[in-house]
Parts: C-alpha cells; sequence; structure tokens
C-alpha cells in the first residue's frame, strides 16, 4: 500500500489543498461552502475517471492470432460507457486523490456551516 505512495507521490495532499482553497475562496463569495467543495470534489472525480480511460486506452495485448490489439477497446474503437467509473480500475493513489478531498472538505463545511 504505502510503496504505492512512495512511487506515484503525494498527490492526494495537492488534490485536498486545491480542493480547500477552492470551497473557501468560492464559499466566502456566495455565503455557501457545500457546493463549491462538491464542483472541486467533481473535477478530481471527473479527472481520475478521464486518467483510468487513458490507461484502458493503451493497454495492448497480444491475442491468439498472433496479433496485437488494444485490451478493452471495442470494435467501434472506443472504451465501454462507463470504463472510467469501475473503481476495480483505480489504484490505490486514484481512490486517495478523491477520498482525501472529500474528507478535508467535509470537515471544513462542518467547521463552517
Amino acid at each position: 500500500m504505502w510503496t504505492d505512495v512512495e512511487k506515484h507521490g503525494w498527490t492526494w495532499l495537492e488534490h485536498a489543498g486545491l480542493s480547500l482553497l477552492f470551497q473557501l475562496a468560492c464559499g466566502w463569495m456566495v455565503g455557501n461552502f457545500f457546493w463549491p467543495a462538491v464542483v472541486a470534489i467533481a473535477f478530481f472525480v471527473g479527472r481520475e475517471c478521464a486518467q483510468v480511460e487513458d490507461h484502458g486506452r493503451s493497454d495492448i495485448v497480444k491475442c491468439a492470432d498472433g496479433q496485437y490489439r488494444r485490451a478493452h477497446v471495442n470494435t467501434l474503437g472506443s472504451l465501454p460507457i462507463g470504463y472510467g467509473l469501475n473503481l476495480l480500475r483505480w489504484s490505490f493513489d486514484s481512490v486517495m486523490d478523491i477520498v482525501v478531498p472529500i474528507v478535508v472538505c467535509g470537515a471544513a463545511w462542518w467547521l463552517l456551516r
């Protein structure tokens, strides 16, 4: 588990800091700290889904006929619907990139409400 952190770095702390900064700045302007946190976290969820889809497009396998093909791409040349939302394909780092900002923004919302 921690070898993953050593390999990928501490991006989840950066995500938490940026989410908190967005939540506090926008929350102060609109007078509500809940919805800016939801927007900030939704941005990072979309980013992680896009990264999973990008990795899925680049998975190359050798088929039985000896040809190399993309592993998860269908006959239309695209990934299946919802491929990026498959949490089984997310790494520990990807999950922490979402969980830590949720906890930090949730705690800030709880304190500022």
